[in-house]
């Protein structure tokens, strides 16, 4: 997972960095990134520094399309 210098945002991508052709804003301001085949390549989470200070934790509400858990796996390992 790579943070920014500022702490304001955090992005976590596939082993293999990948164009996104969409992506996805979360109810939370976050934003998760797809290939062109729908898979999740990347998330990036705003407000990181703001929120663990706050609230301990981050918040990250999937969107309801079509994630499952072998889609964040690869992701999820490389962070």
């Amino acid at each position: 997972m790579d943070f920014g210098g500022t702490g304001r945002a955090a992005d976590s991508s596939a082993p293999k960095p990948a164009n996104a052709a969409r992506g996805l804003e979360t109810p939370d301001g976050h934003a998760i990134h797809y290939d062109e085949s729908g898979a999740v390549i990347g998330i990036t989470l705003l407000g990181v520094r703001h929120a663990l200070e706050r609230d301990g934790e981050i918040t990250l509400t999937l969107p309801a399309e079509h994630l499952v858990a072998d889609d964040l796996h690869e992701m999820l390992l490389a962070a």
